[in-house]
């Protein structure tokens, strides 16, 4: 049944018109008007095309492009076929060409890997099959149509180029073979690729390929192609699996104002909220050189623009798998080099003033020495492009201790990516091949969270660390990502500090000129400066481990309100804190545990149960169910919730850990206050 819509959808393009040729020679970006050309190949036109000046019609473009016409459908916006060329013309495209208003755009090429010179030639074949031929008689490109039939050729008004028999069906087109460009309603069907150029003038194949397909199992996709190793996804769009069905097409197909993944019965579309129509207009989607995948228009009364850009648009600018070169950073599409929760510098700009450019290690990694010599760095709040692509992922490896220790092991190992939902037990490890940019971390649209280690070389002769930020104006955001958890404390203040850090990042926002509120929480412990805690921990000298919150060190606090996990201030039928969570938790009235809500903190108050609900999350008796401090920020910026199924028992909380007049005794280890992220 398709097969005849697609037939009726045709004829009126197939045999309207005339079948003669106007010869014009047509300079810059005036408009033009022509007739419609079909070819039969048992007409008296003659059934072969010179690349050379005897064209009835030639179409010269600003931009030094030059179209010698075979075929052509045009008014002031339109299509034609031909020999293309740009700048010194040495070279030539057999292609379709988007021309009119503004510079003509390539939008099929029958050679693009292989053009040919000037005198080629092309030929429809008595038996039917279209030819083209270089210069010295070299075969470069055919239809393979020979003996189906073949009555002639038609440009449509769509831009398809056809080869059509003798019973008005379609032998042949050009939306069947598309080289890196959709037009109005053209598919890519299962298999098909979009292959980007090596460059804006160059039409070949790049060195570092980008291509889209489609595929059942992930839908419409674009990769990029590296020195060794599979290809790396970047941008997809899949329609969702539980409503598929087997037996029935699977496309992609690009149409006015907006592009339609189909699998099965299932649809996915990518619609543009916004779209400017004008009577006269020319639409389409094309995957350019640098891996950008954007649709363009040509109009009377604009010319020739870039409309959207799909992948910018669904993920962000920083989601370009070389928007900063390898190891760059990108964030909100500026470009630097990664600087791990150490401080120390580990990369440099690989050219200087040229950020994009990428960066290099200062100490390159050895593969010749131990295992031992080599450490992973975290990066704070970034990811890579690869992660949405949960099959690329390694096999057998669902934890983060066991992603880290495979990228110790593997020599070839740059850096590795863990993506989670809430369990850093059950997740995705990613080791790519190559490290190409590094992005902002979180990718739009994905609700899953992500951690980022980057191997280093040591021992390593670093220049000295990166200079501290003033301890006096924190980033509320930065705050959270840095927490030097004293070992010594005990596991029911480790509780307060993590309803500290929940309240302060919360409400520093809204509230900068008020810091009263914190004395609100029973059992709330004394904030302590950047300057307190280096002094306590003798300039962070002795690290005990390291986790989502932050490194740990061993150190000495001052009075903490001489208390054993106590509140000061409260009765003693509520005196102890972790029992009274317990208990508020059992009775559904965790904002009981805040006294005296004031004025402004009335309307917030699901946010403060949020955050109590956050801090007993960090408790949990299984360490590898603790959120990490990414996790964290994302449920209190309300782009996650927090687990639902989280314990309020605390049976490692309810020991015997003490602080007293300022010394820790029986300091649990750093795995427990925090446990591996």
């Amino acid at each position: 049944m398709m097969g005849y819509f697609i037939l009726i959808f045709l004829l009126p393009y197939l045999f309207s018109g005339c079948s003669a040729q106007t010869s014009a020679v047509i300079t810059g970006t005036s408009s033009i008007s022509m007739a419609s050309t079909i070819f039969y190949l048992n007409s008296s036109l003659p059934s072969m095309w010179y690349n050379n000046n005897s064209t009835n019609m030639t179409i010269r473009g600003d931009d030094g492009s030059v179209i010698r016409v075979v075929l052509s459908r045009q008014n002031s916006v339109g299509y034609v076929c031909g020999f293309y060329c740009i700048n010194f013309c040495y070279e030539y495209l057999l292609s379709v060409v988007v021309v009119g208003i503004g510079n003509p755009s390539v939008v099929w090429s029958a050679n693009r890997d292989h053009p040919v010179q000037e005198n080629a030639t092309l030929q429809l074949t008595g038996d039917g099959d279209l030819v083209l031929r270089n210069s010295n008689g070299t075969k470069v490109w055919s239809s393979n149509t020979t003996g189906k039939s073949v009555l002639g050729l038609n440009m449509t008004e769509a831009g398809n180029l056809v080869l059509f028999n003798n019973n008005e069906a379609i032998v042949w087109q050009s939306f069947d073979h598309p080289t890196d460009t959709l037009l109005t309603g053209q598919r890519l069907n299962e298999g098909q690729r979009l292959t980007a150029s090596a460059s804006k003038s160059s039409w070949t194949r790049g060195l570092y390929l980008y291509y889209a397909t489609l595929t059942s199992a992930s839908g419409f996709a674009a990769y990029t192609e590296v020195h060794q190793g599979p290809p790396l996804m970047y941008y997809q769009l899949v329609p969702d699996q539980s409503s598929r069905s087997s037996g029935r097409s699977n496309y992609a197909e690009f149409q006015r104002g907006g592009f339609i993944v189909n699998l099965g019965t299932s649809q996915q579309t990518f619609a543009r909220t916004s779209i400017y129509l004008p009577d006269s207009y020319i639409e389409y989607l094309r995957l350019d050189s640098d891996g950008h995948l954007k649709i363009y228009q040509h109009d009377e009364a604009r010319g020739f623009y870039e409309v959207l850009d799909l992948v910018s648009h669904d993920l962000g600018v920083c989601q370009y798998p070389r928007s900063c070169g390898e190891y760059g950073v990108c964030r909100e599409g500026e470009c630097s080099c990664p600087t791990g929760l150490d401080r120390v510098q580990y990369f440099d700009q690989s050219q200087l003033q040229l950020p994009s450019k990428g960066c290099s290690r200062l100490t390159p990694l050895s593969c010749h020495r131990s295992p031992d010599q080599h450490k992973l760095v975290e990066l704070i709040n970034v990811t890579y492009f690869n992660v949405i692509n949960s099959v690329a992922a390694l096999p057998n490896i669902r934890d983060i201790n066991g992603c880290m220790e495979a990228c110790l092991q593997n020599c070839s190992c740059g850096a590795v990516f863990f993506r989670y939902y809430y369990n850093v037990s059950d997740g995705y490890c990613f080791m790519p091949p190559e490290i190409l940019s590094i992005r902002e971390w979180q990718i739009p649209n994905y609700n899953f969270m992500s951690t980022t280690y980057i191997k280093v070389q040591i021992p390593y002769e670093a220049p000295s660390p990166l200079p501290e930020v003033a301890p006096s104006t924190p980033s509320p955001r930065n705050q959270t990502n840095f927490a030097a958890i004293i070992a010594g404390s005990s596991a029911g203040a480790f509780m307060l500090v993590c309803i500290a850090i929940d309240i302060r990042v919360m409400w520093w926002e809204r509230n900068k000129d008020d810091e009263d509120y914190v004395g609100h929480l029973p059992g709330m412990p004394k904030r302590f400066s950047y300057e307190e805690l280096r002094v306590a921990t003798e300039d962070f000298k002795e690290k005990l481990g390291a986790g989502g919150f932050g490194t740990v060190f061993r150190g000495t606090l001052g009075d903490v309100c001489g208390r054993k996990n106590l509140d000061c201030q409260r009765s003693e039928s509520s005196s102890h804190l972790l029992k009274l969570l317990q208990k508020k938790a059992k009775e559904d009235k965790l904002l009981a545990l805040v006294e005296h809500l004031e004025e402004g903190m009335e309307d917030h108050r699901e946010e403060i149960v949020r955050m109590i609900k956050t801090a007993a999350w960090c408790l949990q008796d299984d360490h590898t169910r603790r959120p990490s401090m990414a996790t964290i920020v994302n449920v209190l910026e309300g782009v996650m919730e927090v687990d639902p199924n989280i314990s309020y028992n605390f049976t490692h909380a309810m020991g015997s850990q003490v602080v007293a007049n300022g010394h820790a005794s029986t300091p649990p280890q750093a795995s427990v206050l925090s446990g591996p992220r």
